[in-house]
């Protein structure tokens, strides 16, 4: 009987830890320091992650991108108040920078693949943002 007790005991324990490292690693991406790690362009189509970064201390954010070195350039991307954004060409030379945009003009900010190099394969590429008086690299 305590044998059967402790098996039970043990399966829920057990799926308890599998549902809360379920639930951990469905925001795996905004909980550590990349709030994306994966490739771009993602299986869907989509050549584009991006994030908001709610801030505290300073007037910009930052948006910090790295990927596989001199495969082609990626694009910063910054994305207006208003809801249209931009993309700011990076060299492939540097494949691991940051850029910091002001928040009086954007809200949000991410990682971008282009289209233009769409002849490439998919790049893995990790995407952070942070608030700019939050420390660097």
């Amino acid at each position: 009987m305590r044998l059967r007790k402790a098996a039970i005991a043990a399966a829920t324990l057990g799926a308890v830890v599998v549902a809360l490292v379920g639930a951990s690693s469905s925001n795996a991406g905004h909980s550590g320091y990349w709030f994306f790690q994966g490739y771009l362009e993602r299986p869907d189509g989509t050549r584009t992650v991006h994030h908001a970064e709610p801030g505290c201390c300073s007037d910009s954010f930052v948006v910090r991108m790295n990927w596989e070195s001199f495969t082609h350039e990626m694009n910063f991307i910054a994305i207006h108040n208003d809801g249209s954004w931009h993309g700011f060409s990076h060299p492939e030379t540097d494949p691991d920078e940051e850029k910091r945009f002001p928040r009086s003009d954007y809200q949000r900010g991410g990682c971008q693949n282009p289209s233009s190099w769409a002849f490439y394969r998919p790049i893995y590429t990790n995407c952070h943002i942070r608030d700019y008086g939050t420390g660097g690299v």
